[in-house]
Order: C-alpha cells, then sequence, then structure tokens
C-alpha cells in the first residue's frame, strides 16, 4: 500500500579508478577481517595508506594502526572492492590503467624479485587467468606464479608500484 510518498534513497555511486584498482590488489592477500585494511611490512602498510587517501577514501586520522596492521571502516567502499575482486578475471582483461594498478596491488602484496626471476609468493586461479588474458608468460612452480615475460610485467605495472624492489627483496629473504 502505497502513502504517495517518495522517499529519496541516495546511495553511492562508487567509480572504478586506477587507485580503488590498486587498494583491491594489495588487500587481495594481505586483507584484514574488519573493515578495510592489510597485514604487512612497513612498506606495505605505508602503500595502502598512501593509496586510500589518493582515492579519497578516508583521511589520515581515520586509519587505524596496530602492530603491522593498518584498517579504517567504510561498508559501503569495503562492499565495493569485494565485488572488485570477485570480478576481477572480466573487470581486468585489457591492457589499461585499472587492471596496471591491480597488478600493481597483487605484486606489492605478495611479489618478490630474486636474481633472475619476477614471482607471486601466492596466487589463485584468477591471478593465472588474468596474466594469461594479458598476455604475461607465467607458470607455476611450488605453489609461486613465476612471471615470464618479467620486463614487460614489471614495466606494465610501474606507474602504479608503491613498494619498491629493494623492500620485496628484503620480504623474500625474511619468508625464505
Amino acid at each position: 500500500m502505497s502513502i504517495g510518498i517518495e522517499v529519496e534513497v541516495k546511495q553511492m555511486k562508487i567509480k572504478l579508478t586506477p587507485q580503488i584498482s590498486y587498494i583491491a590488489g594489495i588487500t587481495k592477500y594481505l586483507g584484514v577481517r574488519d573493515g578495510i585494511g592489510i597485514h604487512g611490512t612497513d612498506a606495505q602498510i605505508q602503500a595502502f595508506a598512501k593509496a586510500v587517501m589518493e582515492a579519497k577514501f578516508t583521511t589520515a586520522d581515520k586509519l587505524i594502526a596496530k602492530e603491522k596492521m593498518i584498517r579504517f571502516f567504510h561498508s559501503a567502499y569495503r562492499t565495493y572492492i569485494e565485488q572488485i575482486k570477485t570480478e576481477a578475471v572480466d573487470r581486468f582483461k585489457h591492457h589499461n590503467d585499472y587492471a596496471s594498478a591491480y597488478l600493481a596491488g597483487i605484486f606489492d602484496a605478495v611479489g618478490a624479485i630474486d636474481d633472475k626471476r619476477v614471482f607471486l609468493k601466492r596466487c589463485d586461479f584468477k591471478d593465472d587467468a588474468i596474466f594469461e588474458n594479458l598476455g604475461f608468460g607465467i607458470r607455476k612452480e611450488r605453489g609461486a606464479l613465476l612471471i615470464g615475460h618479467a620486463d614487460q610485467f614489471l614495466k606494465f605495472v610501474s606507474q602504479f608500484r608503491k613498494v619498491d624492489d629493494i623492500e620485496l627483496q628484503i620480504a623474500k629473504k625474511m619468508a625464505d
């Protein structure tokens, strides 16, 4: 039964940007259970904080930082980021800034560089599909995803990476 009153419900319209793609990527493997955030190294935490402020998701005073963890709360952004991760294979199938930023986020989270190889320490079937769709030669070796066209990949993600190679090498040595 209608009583003739219209109520306008304002929904947040969030538009995908490279910054949001990066946040979805870095939170894929380092994400926290509550809110939007990561567990990680100091460099990863700084990268996440920079990304969420660039995306204007929050302000520095709303970020909650504790032992190797940073997060903030916003239900609409969290829902949107989870949707991006769920739809990643379909969303990131073209060579563009969105795919570049998403893969940069994943690489900053679980990527590593050693003397001759560039790889992801963790990966799933969606990551495999995205790399294949984008034409990067990949192969799995002991649970890691080795990136065959490393130079092309690093060039593709370089504009959006926020954790430098030295930090990745240190993180790899600590994981070994």
